[in-house]
This record gives structure tokens, C-alpha cells and sequence, in this order.
């Protein structure tokens, strides 16, 4: 409801204005809708759309994104507009993302290969496993992580620094 009265202001307006009076979570849920629904109104390529909806499922609940994309009147809801929403909801529906947790089977079929992983280590497969679900759908299960050990070669660093005059782009990765 808030999302599709604060329609037309900007995201980072909408988050600071209701963050005090709703939490910081419930306004980022709000603001991220206000944010998202004008791209469902947007030509965009059929064989990018799963890709994008899945990467927008991330961040709002594409049933309810998909309701304030159509009900709003910004900038006037065209015939094209409308079929774009539309058009959007179909395939958001073919891909079993207008679901309450469209990352939910990923999210149990990942629980069992993780448990006996460290918190950081765990975050960062389970973070590679989104990417690789926005990516394609559905990672593999049982697939080997890169980031499952954490150190040597393409793992995370434990902290960067900045190195050379006023940090001119070069940074260094350390462990520990």
C-alpha cells in the first residue's frame, strides 16, 4: 500500500522517511518496490526477462512488485506499459518466482551441503549460489563451491587496503 502512494518519489527518499517510523527493514522492503516497479514497464528482451526477474525476486516480492507496477499511474499506464507488466507477470509465473519464497528450494537443498561450514564460509557459497540461480535458474546441487575454503587463489580477502597516493585505484588484498 505505502509503495503505490509513494510511487513517484525516489528510493533513497522513501527508505529515509519511513525508515524511523516502520524500521529500517520494512522501509528498505518498501523503498526497493517504489525503486523497481517502473523497470516492469520497460521494454526489455524476452530471453533476459527470467534473468532480470530473478535478480529483481532478490530484492522485492515480484506479486506484489508486479500489483503497484499496474496500478500506479506514473508517467500514465499506456497500452504498451501495461503490456509489458503484464507480459512480466507471465513470465514471473512461468519461472515460479510469484511464490511467497521463490528461493526457498534453492535455500533447503543448500541447508544440508552447508551445515558443516563456518558462518563466513557458508555466507559465501550461499551468496555464489544466488548469483548462479539469477544466472541460470537452479545451481547444481552438490556442485563444488569456489568459495567453500575461503583462502588460496579467487578466495574472499580478509581485508583490503588501499595502496599509493590518495588511493588511486590499486588495492591489495590480505589474509587474516
Amino acid at each position: 500500500m505505502l509503495a503505490a502512494v509513494l510511487h513517484a518519489r525516489p528510493r533513497a527518499w522513501v527508505a529515509a522517511r519511513l525508515a524511523g517510523p516502520l524500521g529500517m527493514a520494512a522501509a528498505r522492503r518498501v523503498a526497493d518496490v517504489v525503486g523497481l516497479h517502473g523497470g516492469l514497464r520497460r521494454p526489455f528482451p524476452d530471453e533476459e526477462r527470467q534473468t532480470g526477474l530473478r535478480r529483481m525476486a532478490l530484492a522485492a516480492d515480484l506479486g506484489v512488485l508486479h500489483a503497484v507496477a499496474a496500478s500506479v499511474p506514473a508517467g500514465g499506464l499506456d497500452g504498451e506499459a501495461r503490456e509489458q507488466v503484464e507480459w512480466s507477470a507471465l513470465h514471473a509465473e512461468e519461472a515460479g518466482l510469484l511464490g511467497p519464497d521463490p528461493l526457498g528450494p534453492l535455500r533447503a537443498g543448500l541447508r544440508a551441503e552447508l551445515a558443516g561450514l563456518g558462518a563466513e564460509v557458508a555466507d559465501r557459497c550461499w551468496a555464489e549460489a544466488r548469483e548462479a540461480w539469477v544466472r541460470a535458474g537452479s545451481p547444481r546441487p552438490g556442485r563444488p563451491w569456489r568459495r567453500r575454503g575461503g583462502g588460496g587463489p579467487g578466495g574472499f580477502p580478509g581485508w583490503c587496503s588501499w595502496r599509493g597516493r590518495r588511493a588511486a585505484g590499486r588495492a591489495r588484498s590480505r589474509r587474516g
